[in-house]
């Protein structure tokens, strides 16, 4: 598997997504960069992407995803349905990281807007979640939960 995929490596059926997410495999890391604001067709483009990432992921030890936002963190409410929904479907098939954290940093448009409906994600799917705005919060975080 290459160290580095992304959405922009997937073609659009209808409309073209809004957004980007880029996966960087860095060890039992998967370092995410997500670029907002989000669109449905966006979780639907990741789908591809996440269950062959995920699934070389979850072939090892147990492993952890950090997400750092960039530019907006906006979703409308069918992008956090479809994001739900994979998340539950994942889960499901034994593909979830053993955690996740997202960096939220401040000057992110949305980041205190999106960060409670991004947990309840997490939480519906009944997976270990927490935000940050930092990224060394995060990262300790992340470290506690895989030792």
């Amino acid at each position: 598997m290459s160290a580095y995929r992304s959405t922009d490596e997937i073609p659009y059926p209808r409309f073209r997504a809004h957004g980007r997410v880029d996966f960087h495999v860095d060890g039992r890391l998967l370092r995410t960069e997500a670029i907002g604001p989000f669109n449905a067709e966006l979780v639907q483009a990741v789908q591809g992407l996440v269950r062959e990432v995920y699934g070389e992921m979850a072939a090892g030890p147990p492993w952890g995803q950090l997400v750092r936002f960039h530019e907006s963190a906006l979703a409308s409410p069918e992008t956090l349905e479809q994001l739900t929904l994979l998340l539950c479907a994942l889960r499901a098939q034994g593909l979830t990281p053993h955690a996740t954290a997202y960096v939220l940093p401040p000057n992110v448009e949305g980041a205190t807007l999106m960060a409670r409906p991004l947990q309840q994600c997490f939480e519906q799917a009944g997976l270990r979640f927490a935000h940050f705005a930092g990224d060394g919060e995060a990262r300790a975080w992340l470290q506690a939960q895989l030792s």
